[in-house]
């Protein structure tokens, strides 16, 4: 259990004193019952207890309570007693904090009426638990109950409206002021004459003790009005003590009747008035509030208005000047009190008056906008601004307006200084044929200057200002240079300068040779932002820099060996003398040519390259160089002249591989050509004859045999489009996989009956295996397409095994996985083309299977169905000892806990 803070108890210990003694004070005067009376202090002592401590101050309340209650009735009584009164300060200070969000300073109406509620209903609980309490315990009649419930409320309700208010506001730190600590004197001062006016010590006796009830009037309502709650609450305590005391000494309007009538009626009267001066102080003081921040709004807006660099000028409905600040004064010339009253036109020669009255006819309509204006100042010059001009509405009618005046005259005449720098620069790029521009990267946004329209002899409307349309006026031999130094720029961080020569082709068809300077920008996180540059139109100077200073001549070709050797970095390189002897080389053109840089330096084109190159053209060709023990290496040479010293750069480039590949596809057009013109060659020549029955009669056997001709020929040639088809859907992603589960022994035995015939032709067996004694597990898979990756598989087996051989097709179930097997005893494939039989127009070029028909694109789709559907395809194969084709599909069970196939596999890709 936590310690308490000493704190804790010091404070617990002046609420239970503070309670027992005013209980003691309160019981004393009881008129109904010795527990039962209209002064009942303790109540807001609990209540004020329980705001200020928390709730956690309960128990001492509640001991409290019982220990004043105990010494007059029988201990079950007391305890009820107790009981009630704790309930009832719990209940009216927990409303009061979760209800009413209440504050101490009691400064708003809304705490004011949640004090008076919570008093009313919480009391309740009180009376009620205490006078069950005594009539359980014998200690009051039934005849009585109503009498002492009323005065049990009354009293509890009115020590929560007069010591509640007290204590809490005198214990609210915000409401600390300097003036209320001179309140207690004052107020005590006016009690002492309040209190001699009501006993009639002051009136002698004239006027009646009833006619003095409400003297306490002027006091409370002066303590509300100068010293807000917290004086109040003083003042109504102190005329409450006052009073009461009178009261029971027999003084005062309140003296008639017996002395619980006496005490009623004044408790009625003092709760009157608590409530009236509480509210009205609260209301006082919540006014004063709103002023206080009136008024600094007031002044932090006039501060604003008159610190801002703007002029703020207010106009009424007849366009009078009503107000302006420093700032609108300084920029006319006048003070501010100098412009009050004078209309707006004052400050405006002749042609802005006729500007500003049409301005002020859209006013008028409650048009807002913001518009340049030149007015005049003092001395008589023009004072250019930017005015935003508001209509002033009250009431759906306009009174005036209000404008924010910048001054914008240094503006103005940077924007004239610009736009002469701009026309200077204009002409000085028009006298030097330089063009500027910028391309914004992230929106391929390119600007061009007026010169290099000009240079480009294009108008503004027929350029699309975009990267492409650019490069789509570079000559096509330079486009690739372009793109690539591009990309090297975009590459670079170090804010490098580029160049590059390029001739252009203007619209007439002539070629123009301009040079570009440009450099990168980049953004704060290092990546490419746009370009800037500059493009000179150099074709004269090119056709007369052979005359041109030394030094110039070796600026520029250093300029462009740079250029040269930064764009050829990737691939081979050479730098040929005038004399055609290599001066420079790099390490790719080592690499290519198989030689180091010592080796080739001072040999001739002819000597490195087998080719003569002359300096003084562009040279683009390919070139096969011999290479021991292998095909030789398809180089590509793209040489480039330097005009200055005849110089000549080669880059070289390995395209053995894409040469390798335009063989492969001429190949496959020529054997498409050929596979496709055989079967229409045939069906060409049966339709002949069945065209020419006349001619020469046919029998309806012969007439059934080129039908059934035609159909298998027809037959062939759909399954040669089939497989182009199929390819060019597997390259765009559109062949779709409909994945289910497939019997793969049913599917196996289909497709080996529909292959016998084929088998039989050439006299092969077909045998199928099944490798487990257990049945194959059902695959998930693309019937369609297992249907095609074995058709294929086993017609290659048959067409390249010799006759009366065997193909066996067998599967076996492995893990996860079913594996398919296909063996031949077939010519077998050399160990060296293995690795990409798979590939498209792939086929071994040995007589033995070059003479058999096909497009070579069998084993490349059965690869990628095969992938598709998560499965792998492999070959094992030996040169005359036959093959097998193996591939592998996964079960049903590894669809289910989707482990093995990966979801792009399974999924429907149809476009």
């Amino acid at each position: 259990m936590p310690v308490l803070p000493a704190s804790f108890w010091l404070r617990a210990g002046i609420v239970f004193a503070l309670y027992v003694l005013t209980a003691e004070a309160g019981l004393s005067l009881a008129p109904v019952h010795s527990v039962v009376t209209l002064v009942w202090p303790p109540s807001g002592i609990a209540v004020a207890a329980l705001l200020l401590f928390g709730v956690r101050m309960w128990p001492v309340i509640a001991a409290a309570a019982f220990l004043v209650n105990v010494v007059i009735v029988p201990l079950p009584t007391a305890i009820g007693i107790a009981i009630g009164n704790t309930l009832a300060a719990v209940a009216a200070a927990y409303g009061l904090i979760t209800l009413f969000g209440f504050r101490l300073s009691l400064e708003r109406n809304h705490d004011v009426l949640g004090l008076v509620l919570a008093a009313m209903l919480s009391t309740a609980i009180s009376a009620t638990v205490g006078m069950a309490s005594l009539w359980l315990g014998g200690l009051a009649g039934s005849p009585d109950l109503p009498r002492i419930w009323a005065t049990w409320w009354f009293g509890d309700m009115l020590g929560i409206l007069l010591v509640t208010p007290f204590l809490v506001t005198w214990a609210c730190p915000s409401s600390w002021e300097r003036r209320t600590l001179l309140a207690p004197g004052k107020l005590l001062l006016a009690l002492i004459v309040v209190c001699l006016v009501v006993s009639g010590f002051l009136t002698g006796g004239v006027f009646s003790p009833h006619a003095l009830t409400y003297a306490s009037f002027p006091l409370l309502i002066g303590a509300a009005v100068r010293y807000g709650p917290r004086g109040t609450t003083t003042a109504l305590l102190a005329v409450a003590c006052s009073t009461l005391a009178m009261t029971v000494a027999g003084i005062g309007p309140f003296v008639s009747g017996s002395l619980g009538e006496r005490l009623l009626n004044l408790q009625a009267f003092l709760a009157v008035e608590a409530i009236t001066v509480l509210i009205l102080a609260a209301a006082l003081t919540e006014h004063q509030h709103a002023e206080a921040a009136r008024q600094r709004t007031d002044e932090r807006y006039r501060r604003i208005i008159e610190t801002t660099e703007e002029g703020v000028w207010v106009l009424d409905a007849e366009a009078r000047t009503v107000f302006t600040n420093v700032r609108m004064g300084d920029m006319l010339g006048y003070r501010p009190d100098e412009m009050l009253g004078r209309p707006m036109f004052a400050f405006m020669d002749d042609a802005a008056k006729a500007v500003a009255r049409v301005n002020w006819e859209r006013r008028l309509h409650t048009a807002q906008e913001t518009h340049d204006f030149t007015f005049r100042h003092r001395d008589g010059h023009p004072v250019a601004t930017l005015v935003a001009a508001s209509p002033i509405v009250e009431g759906g009618r306009f009174v005036g307006a209000l404008g924010m005046v910048t001054d914008i005259t240094e503006r103005k005449r940077h924007e004239v200084r610009l736009a002469e720098s701009e026309s200077l620069l204009a002409e000085s790029q028009r006298l030097t044929h330089i063009g500027s521009w910028q391309w914004d990267m992230t929106r391929d946004h390119l600007m061009w200057s007026e010169e290099l329209f000009r240079i480009f002899d294009l108008s503004p409307q027929e350029f699309a200002g975009t990267f492409d349309a650019f490069t789509q006026r570079v000559h096509p031999e330079d486009r690739a240079d372009v793109d690539e130094l591009v990309r090297q720029a975009s590459a670079s961080a170090t804010g490098q300068v580029f160049t590059v020569l390029v001739r252009i082709i203007r619209p007439d068809g002539t070629i123009r040779h301009v040079f570009n300077h440009f450099r990168v920008v980049l953004d704060p996180d290092g990546r490419p932002l746009r370009f800037i540059g500059t493009c000179q139109d150099v074709t004269e100077q090119r056709q007369t820099e052979r005359d041109r200073d030394a030094y110039l001549r070796q600026i520029e070709t250093e300029h462009r060996r740079s250029a040269a050797i930064v764009y050829s970095l990737s691939e081979g390189l050479l730098l040929v003398g005038a004399d055609q002897r290599i001066e420079q080389v790099n390490c790719s053109a080592c690499t290519l040519l198989g030689r180091d840089a010592s080796t080739l330096i001072g040999l001739t084109c002819q000597e490195a390259l087998g080719i003569d190159c002359p300096n003084t053209r562009v040279l683009d060709r390919i070139q096969a160089l011999p290479r021991p023990g292998a095909s030789p290496l398809a180089l590509r040479l793209n040489a480039v002249p330097i005009d200055v010293g005849d110089t000549l750069v080669i880059t070289l480039r390995d395209v053995t591989h894409e040469e390798e590949v335009s063989r492969l596809k001429s190949d496959f057009i020529s054997l498409a050509a050929h596979e496709l013109r055989t079967p229409m060659t045939i069906m060409q020549g049966y339709l002949a004859l069945l065209i020419a029955g006349d001619r020469y009669p046919l029998d309806e056997a012969r007439r059934a045999q080129m039908l059934e001709s035609i159909h298998q020929q027809g037959q062939r040639l759909g399954r040669i489009i089939d497989d182009l088809l199929r390819v060019a859907q597997i390259e765009q992603g559109r062949l779709p996989v409909r994945p289910q589960a497939i019997a793969i022994d049913q599917l196996m035995s289909r497709i080996v009956d529909e292959l016998q015939p084929i088998a039989a032709a050439r006299a092969t067996v077909m045998r199928l295996q099944i490798r487990d004694d257990a049945p194959l597990p059902a695959i998930w898979a693309d019937s369609d397409h297992v249907s095609r990756i074995l058709i294929n598989l086993v017609d290659n087996a048959i067409k390249y095994s010799p006759p009366h051989t065997t193909v066996e097709i067998g599967a076996q179930h492995v893990g996860a996985y079913v594996r398919i097997e296909v063996t031949d005893h077939g010519p077998g494939i050399p160990a060296t083309e293995t690795s990409y039989i798979f590939e498209k127009f792939r086929r071994i070029a040995r007589p033995e299977t070059l003479s058999q028909r096909g497009t070579g694109l069998g084993l490349f789709i059965s690869r990628q169905l095969v992938e598709m559907q998560g499965g792998i395809i492999l070959v094992c194969s030996e040169a005359g000892a036959g093959s097998t084709f193996a591939f592998t599909l996964p079960t049903c069970d590894v669809q289910a806990t989707a482990e093995a196939i990966p979801p792009a596999g399974l999924a429907d890709r149809a476009a």
